[in-house]
């Protein structure tokens, strides 16, 4: 899935505001590149919404659980200790491991997952519909909208000092409400936070407004392992060791992100030693081989697809199936995996991950593309539809199949890709141009429908039970493209949150919807490569550290020989 913006502060400054010293020889550094990071607050927006900024977020704090490579709440890596239903499964009861505390020495309890519930909560039911909480509308939680998302959760209150009740109102999906529901409960340090007492959707105003500020979070009290120090845009972005936290403790003293503007740029500084942990990129898989570092390939649990604007005035006809089916067919799925990810990667037929294999993709998907790559036929269904070739593009009254298409600059592989697209679509009469921008005006300008066609920014990392109603419901948070299809939500709906007796009808409903939504094309699906990566053979534990399902490595367990 996405994510946003921040200040600077000296690191002198900081370091006095934390405490915090350097100590020779105990930093690692890796890298970011063609993104930023910018904003801190915990509970992100729609526009603040990247892999990078929950990155960074993740090492200062902790998620309520943490979903493990199998896909299971590890419940020892864990603020909480234990869930589970009661009442017909309209009781959870969540009880915290009271082992974590805050960087100040107080304790991560109940009353500030309580908190953290109110601030989602005030944000995600404003009466005008103006909500900004990315994950509004999400795993129980309702939303304003035409129509709106009902919030099934009915009342979150502290039983005791490490011990929170949700009720809900609706028997439903456990899987899905633990994972997509509970999982957004990540506690907050209320003593801190609690900006305007009584006032949670003020509160909340005042720290999403400020969410770049990184003055604000060098002294804020954490529960993870690092606590930011500096962010220098287009530089640099430092992380110090939190000395006071209750997990496994990182052996060295500083993370150092150091920022790219584009891959290229960031492998000539890993192969000049100058970063310890990065990446290969595809373009450059031949110069793979680095003295002194080691090669592996993560895979990637999420889909990588390009954005289709069904939002936008001036492209009517993306809301035609038989224009997305001829797009889908222009995309050379083999090709690009072969050629592009040197057989590194995995062809997507639709919105669950084909790899890492789990129990969620159809046997439908299995069998293979339904819309495999052929221009011929792509150019055959427009014609049946009434389109007709006109100077090289196809024509239907006043509308033709000619409009840009913006993508992520500073990345060759997604350049190459959609310099392939152009030419396969051309073959149909469909008229690309292409336009690089930074990947953070991509961001921004999913919210502005009259900007955009065709976006490529890349893919979304899937969580560990991959709601697709999260990203394709018609008032989704993540549904910035104004996709919306009443039998998709219905299908949706019963895979995600309606209960079943057995998994086997779980994951039979699971299958109607994913199989829809692979017909339908609400996004075009592109393959996806895996990870290349490089560390340093000084730095041990990167690679056994790579979460799948988060898409993310966990630094704290790096350690420098």
């Amino acid at each position: 899935m996405k994510l946003p913006r921040l200040s600077l502060l000296t690191l002198a400054g900081a370091l006095a505001a934390t405490g915090l010293s350097f100590a020779a020889g105990s930093t690692i550094t890796t890298q970011l590149t063609a993104a930023k990071i910018d904003y801190l607050f915990p509970l992100t927006t729609t526009t603040s919404n990247t892999l990078y900024n929950a990155q960074a977020i993740g090492y200062m704090y902790k998620g309520l659980f943490h979903v493990g490579n199998n896909g299971a709440i590890d419940y020892a890596r864990s603020v909480a200790s234990s869930i589970t239903s009661s009442d017909g499964g309209l009781l959870y009861t969540i009880k915290l491991n009271p082992k974590w505390h805050w960087s100040t020495g107080q304790p991560v309890t109940a009353q500030d997952v309580v908190f953290t519930w109110s601030l989602i909560n005030a944000d995600c039911n404003r009466p005008n519909g103006a909500g900004t909480y990315a994950a509004c509308g999400q795993g129980g939680i309702g939303a304003p909208g035409k129509p709106p998302t009902k919030t099934i959760i009915t009342s979150v209150k502290a039983v005791g000092k490490y011990e929170v009740q949700v009720r809900i109102d609706t028997k439903t999906n456990p899987l899905w409400f633990e994972y997509n529901g509970l999982g957004q409960f990540e506690p907050l340090p209320k003593f801190y936070y609690d900006k305007f007492p009584g006032h949670p959707a003020k509160t909340y105003a005042y720290w999403t407004s400020h969410g770049g500020d990184v003055s604000l979070f060098t002294h804020a009290p954490i529960d993870g392992a690092f606590r930011v120090v500096k962010l220098v845009q287009g530089q640099e972005y430092d992380f110090a060791r939190n000395s006071k936290y209750n997990g496994h403790m990182p052996s060295y003293q500083n993370l150092v992100i150091k920022s790219f503007t584009s891959s290229d740029a960031e492998f000539n500084a890993l192969k000049a030693g100058e970063i310890d942990v990065g990446f290969v990129p595809t373009h450059l898989y031949a110069e793979h081989k680095i003295s002194g570092y080691k090669f592996f390939t993560t895979p990637v649990w999420g889909f990588n697809y390009i954005y289709v604007n069904f939002a936008n005035p001036a492209a009517p006809y993306l809301k035609s199936l038989t224009v997305r089916k001829a797009l889908q067919m222009a995309i050379d799925q083999p090709a690009i995996v072969k050629a592009i990810f040197h057989g590194l990667g995995a062809p997507q037929y639709g919105p669950i991950p084909l790899f890492p294999r789990t129990q969620y993709v159809s046997p439908n998907i299995l069998a293979g593309n339904p819309y495999p790559y052929n221009p011929a036929e792509g150019k055959k269904l427009l014609e049946q539809a009434g389109w007709t070739m006109h100077n090289g593009v196809m024509t239907k009254g006043k509308e033709k199949l000619a409009f840009t298409m913006l993508y992520t600059s500073g990345v060759t592989a997604t350049q190459l890709q959609d310099e392939l697209l152009q030419a396969a679509a051309a073959k149909e009469g469909i008229k690309i141009t292409l336009a690089p921008a930074p990947f953070d005006t991509l961001i921004g300008d999913l919210n502005s429908p009259k900007k955009w066609v065709l976006m490529d920014y890349g893919g979304v990392s899937q969580g560990a039970f991959p709601s697709m109603h999260g990203i394709f419901a018609c008032h989704s948070g993540f549904n910035q493209q104004g996709y919306c299809d009443p039998t998709a939500d219905a299908l949706m709906k019963a895979a995600s949150q309606q209960y079943y007796p057995s998994i086997k009808q779980t994951l039979q409903a699971f299958y109607n919807a994913e199989n829809y939504l692979s017909l339908q094309l609400p996004v075009l699906y592109q393959p996806i490569n895996f990870g290349l990566q490089e560390s340093s053979r000084k730095v041990k534990g990167v690679q056994a550290s790579f979460q799948a399902l988060a898409d993310r490595f966990a630094p704290q367990y790096w350690s420098l020989r």
